[in-house]
């Protein structure tokens, strides 16, 4: 390891090269046994099968949209058949091979002691966990995201050209899984910029050789990305109507929560010593965590935003509180070492617990659609209709048509031939109210299949509404 990327004079706790790469075997397959365990046993919910159509639909993709995940997704449905398991595979096995791949890089620049502890604390992330288990991209954006942001960072520290053009192909990778991935722009932009003018030695790369290398590039491949990006925010713009569905508060609450305060405790103590040690390092890694959190809290003012927007963030935190943890393990003896050990401890055992939950109690934490779907398979009539506030999920789930929330004609319903049934989830009352007053007033609720996660419960309920009732009622 180049000295020069030292951050601290300590003695790291794990010298033996041996060791280290048993350590690192040994997470990584705990990071496989997480997000393997139980993979298929969650219902699909609307957004995944989206992506599972898109993937089928690969080869005939557009270039802009022929993203790393929807490939993957591809290749491993074409040979196990489309099922939540088979459909969640490819991204299970992006968040297991992330650990490897982000140890190796950031190896080059931390010890062994922290880089372990890194990916560690990365293995039981129940965030990180959870979008694994998910058809979906946000791991392998992570995943680019950080390849990017620390190649780019070797590039800049060893003057290294080579490096800094391929963090540029690892954002458009991430760029291509999807577009919050250029909240990697203002960090490496407000890192070049920060770096010049704040009071640190300047690293050998700082030259307006690399600088250019970075920029030409990066301008002239704007046309190329263009479509793609403006095809992206068409879908978003068309899907969300550019309305502003969370405060600020609501969106940063909400990723602190899923990072986990005693990791976010931990990495501010982790910049803090970075800073004092005059470590280049604390720039990367501190703007890393806090532009995509800023901006997408700035973003929430204006358009639709999500806190699972950060999640490309997470890695970084857990690196910054890796070095807070595992510092004050290198700097304190006896009794102390004991106590500081607890920092690194709670990092684990409270995310473990958490996972604990997930796995057994609360359905991967997601809507039961199997259990509501299950309810009216078994209970079907001839005749009968069914209406549901996720489309896609149910006709998946049922194998037959159904009727949206948002095309069923309440005023036709007491007049239809035979009962009509209503599958109503999380959004089925903030989006449909008028279609949630309706069913409380006139339908019987048939199965409630509710998910309870902290502060939020992912609702999943089972209506009927049946003519010969209701007209017996007086």
């Amino acid at each position: 390891m180049d000295a020069s990327l030292n951050d601290t004079n300590s003695r790291p706790l794990v010298t033996s090269g041996r060791l280290e790469y048993i350590l690192l075997a040994a997470v990584t397959l705990l990071a496989a046994g997480l997000r393997l365990f139980r993979l298929g046993e969650w219902s699909f919910w609307g957004d995944e099968l989206i992506m599972v159509e898109r993937a089928l639909n690969f080869p005939a993709l557009g270039l802009g949209h022929k993203s790393f995940t929807a490939a993957s997704m591809h290749l491993v449905i074409g040979i196990t058949g489309v099922s939540e398991w088979g459909a969640r595979l490819a991204p299970a096995m992006i968040g297991t091979f992330s650990i490897p791949l982000l140890y190796f890089v950031v190896r080059r620049f931390l010890a062994a002691d922290i880089t372990l502890a890194a990916v560690l604390l990365l293995a039981v992330s129940p965030w990180h966990i959870y979008w694994s288990q998910n058809a979906r991209f946000y791991p392998t954006v992570l995943l680019f995201y950080c390849l990017s942001l620390f190649v780019f960072y070797l590039g800049i520290e060893k003057d290294r050209l080579w490096l800094l053009l391929l963090s540029l192909v690892f954002l458009g990778l991430a760029f291509l899984e999807r577009y919050f991935a250029l909240f990697l722009v203002p960090v490496m932009a407000g890192y070049l910029l920060l770096v010049k003018i704040l009071p640190l030695e300047k690293p050998r790369g700082l030259r307006l050789k690399n600088v250019g290398a970075l920029t030409l590039p990066a301008l002239a491949g704007i046309p190329l990305v263009m479509p793609t990006f403006l095809s992206m925010t068409g879908d978003f713009v068309e899907s969300y109507a550019e309305a502003a569905n969370n405060s600020p508060l609501w969106v940063v609450g909400g990723a602190v929560y899923y990072i986990g305060v005693p990791v976010i405790v931990a990495a501010i103590l982790g910049l803090v010593h970075l800073y004092r040690q005059k470590n280049r390092l604390f720039l990367l890694v501190g703007l890393g965590a806090l532009v995509p959190m800023l901006g997408t809290a700035f973003l929430s003012f204006f358009t639709y935003t999500a806190n699972r927007y950060i999640f490309v963030s997470l890695f970084c935190w857990i690196l910054a509180a890796s070095v807070g943890a595992v510092e004050l393990l290198r700097q304190t003896r006896g009794t102390a070492r004991l106590l500081a050990s607890g920092m690194l401890l709670v990092m684990v055992l409270l995310p473990m617990s958490e996972n604990a939950l997930y796995y057994q109690y609360q359905h991967g934490n997601r809507a039961n659609w199997k259990a509501a779907t299950s309810l009216v398979e078994n209970r079907l009539e001839e005749g009968d209709q069914i209406v549901a506030s996720s489309r896609i999920v149910a006709e998946y789930y049922l194998g037959r048509e159904v009727t949206s929330f948002n095309r069923v004609d309440l005023d036709a319903v007491p007049n239809s031939d035979g009962r009509v049934w209503f599958l109503e989830d999380m959004v089925g009352e903030a989006y449909w109210p008028r279609v949630h007053r309706w069913l409380v007033r006139n339908a019987s609720l048939e199965g409630v299949f509710d998910v309870q996660v902290a502060a939020r419960n992912f609702k999943m309920r089972v209506y009927l509404y049946d003519p010969a009732q209701a007209a017996a009622i007086p």
